[in-house]
């Protein structure tokens, strides 16, 4: 079922003009782009099965996951602001939230690669063994579309607030 839900996301996307394609590695993931006007920049995702405990992938989780910013290069005091950000933002988001995540370097890398640290909006929804893999393309589909308005909506305030560029009244104002 996860190679026919990919393939049925990746048909509508196609449909619907928006860049998307199946890599094969470890398992299955369903790489998508956002682009102006359906975010305010170009923001990358990822769409695959999880598991919890020792589960198969199609009685678990799907993950979507896009990398709304870079923000290695931010100061700790942006770091700071943007966590404070995120605390505020997640509690008001329909659904999904923000995080950071900090990647380091493969082990067989440079000692001169940095850690790239990104900020990521995720939402995880349950399948478990669901049989009707129309039913899961169309949530999954539906979360997809909820990504991009929550993307486009917060993604820049969010950042603006980090940077300074925004004030905690503009930020609430925005949200609100």
């Amino acid at each position: 079922m996860i190679e026919d839900v990919l393939n049925g996301l990746k048909a509508k996307l196609d449909g619907n003009k928006i860049p998307a394609r199946i890599i094969k590695e470890d398992r299955p993931v369903l790489t998508v782009l956002f682009s102006p006007p359906e975010t305010d920049s170009d923001i990358y995702g990822d769409i695959f099965f999880a598991t919890y405990g020792g589960d198969d992938f199609d009685n678990g989780l799907i993950v979507l996951q896009w990398e709304a910013a870079d923000i290695t290069g931010y100061s700790s005091a942006e770091h700071a602001n943007l966590c404070a950000g995120i605390a505020f933002l997640n509690t008001i988001l329909p659904v999904g939230g923000y995080a950071v995540f900090n990647e380091e370097p493969e082990d067989d890398a440079e000692d001169n690669v940095p850690s790239k640290i990104s900020l990521m909006y995720r939402i995880v929804l349950p399948v478990g063994k669901i049989g009707k893999k129309d039913w899961v393309i169309k949530e999954v589909y539906d979360a997809i579309e909820t990504s991009a308005a929550v993307l486009k909506t917060t993604a820049g305030p969010l950042c603006g607030y980090a940077k300074g560029e925004v004030s905690t009244e503009e930020f609430r104002e925005l949200l609100s």
